[in-house]
């Protein structure tokens, strides 16, 4: 990459990164173009060669946070781990990173391609979603008579739903523990009954303890 690309590159990344801040200090709607290129000193005509608009700003901020919800998935496939576990990591995950700007993310998931329907989207994560499920069927913990893309459609509209609820509700309960909770109540419904899947979340090793 040459002198100039880097430049370009540099002042894209600085304008997403004081625009997202901005956006979790004051809410996106209290938020104005000015407010992102001021710190910067560029005019708006220099922020509209690399962003359309202020939604575009938001638009790529949920194509990221899609590009790491696809790594965590690829990471639990990867992994030598029972299929409940990876599911509880993966949420756990989720949850945890959600719920540290709640206001955001609700912003995020309401105007943005994460907004549940959006076919590239679910595409993404429906694929990958497939994977682990079918990682299941083959190791015996997950009933072989599902197709493992219904499966997964299922797995996502539950933990939407369950995310989608949280975001606009007051926030008084855990997104995690709601999480877990839908978790192992679509585990409990497509366990093998020969294996005999623990739905349940895994549970850690209290402090003090030995094995």
């Amino acid at each position: 990459m040459g002198l100039r690309a880097e430049k370009k590159d540099r002042l894209r990344r600085q304008l997403l990164a004081n625009a997202i801040r901005l956006f979790k200090e004051r809410g996106f709607d209290e938020v104005t173009i000015d407010d992102i290129i001021g710190p910067l000193e560029i005019s708006q005509a220099t922020f509209f060669n690399y962003f359309p608009s202020k939604d575009a700003i938001l638009q790529e901020a949920s194509e990221d946070t899609v590009v790491r919800y696809r790594e965590m998935l690829e990471n639990e496939i990867r992994r030598d781990a029972p299929t409940a576990e990876k599911m509880h990591r993966l949420l756990e995950a989720m949850g945890r990173g959600l719920e540290t700007d709640k206001r955001f993310y609700r912003t995020l998931f309401t105007r943005s391609v994460l907004n549940f329907g959006n076919v590239r989207a679910q595409g993404t994560l429906s694929d990958l979603s497939a994977g682990l499920m079918r990682q299941g069927q083959r190791s015996g913990e997950i009933r072989p008579e599902y197709d493992p893309h219904e499966l997964a459609a299922v797995f996502i509209g539950t933990y939407y739903a369950i995310i989608m609820r949280w975001l606009h509700g007051d926030g008084s309960q855990s997104l995690v523990e709601h999480l877990h909770r839908g978790a192992a109540m679509f585990l409990s419904g497509v366990a093998s009954p020969v294996i005999g899947m623990a739905a349940r979340r895994p549970e850690r090793r209290r402090a003090g303890s030995h094995s």
